[in-house]
């Protein structure tokens, strides 16, 4: 799995998403399907799957298994459901399921800051994809509030230079833009 993701930064995609396959077959083969490691492993090759837009619909169903599988393993409310609940819902967004994107994000951004705090990137994680559903739902008031606690958090741990912190400016901006237009 590791070394997949190293092959992912050198453009050797089909190589890299061959050792996510194989990564995932030997940890379902050695941990089986409700296992933690499973469950970050269906999680790691769903996320590179996501980036895909040909993909998004297995992206979607691979995320679903790995949360089912991190629910098994640890129960509803772990740090890691947490994690995994939040990518649920953005391949939920992605997938143009709104309706059922807002509850899985509610359930992980309560369980993001109970296990990372309200102040971590990874709750700055969860209020990205709050914001991401508000805006898709025009909701700019909404979206602008979310994006602007995420981008201070992203700052704050990751610097002004990191792409995740990019994202959040560049989201802010665009809701700003809408907001003025409407």
């Amino acid at each position: 799995n590791n070394l997949a993701f190293a092959m992912w930064s050198t453009d050797e995609e089909g190589q890299a998403l061959e050792l996510h396959e194989e990564a995932l077959r030997r940890c379902e083969r050695a941990f089986g399907e409700n296992h933690p490691r499973t469950a970050e492993t269906l999680a790691a090759l769903a996320v590179k799957l996501g980036e895909q837009p040909e993909s998004r619909k297995r992206a979607r169903k691979l995320h679903e298994r790995a949360l089912a599988s991190a629910e098994s393993a640890h129960g509803p409310d772990s740090a890691l459901v947490a994690r995994l609940l939040a990518n649920v819902a953005v391949a939920r967004i992605d997938d143009g399921d709104l309706e059922s994107a807002g509850s899985a994000l509610a359930r992980a951004l309560e369980l993001h800051e109970r296990h990372f705090g309200p102040d971590s990137r990874w709750t700055g994680y969860a209020l990205q994809a709050q914001g991401d559903y508000a805006h898709e739902l025009g909701r700019y008031d909404d979206a602008r509030s979310a994006f602007e606690r995420a981008l201070v958090l992203r700052v704050r741990e990751l610097g002004p230079d990191r792409q995740e912190t990019l994202d959040s400016a560049r989201a802010l901006a665009n809701t700003l833009k809408e907001q003025g237009a409407s």
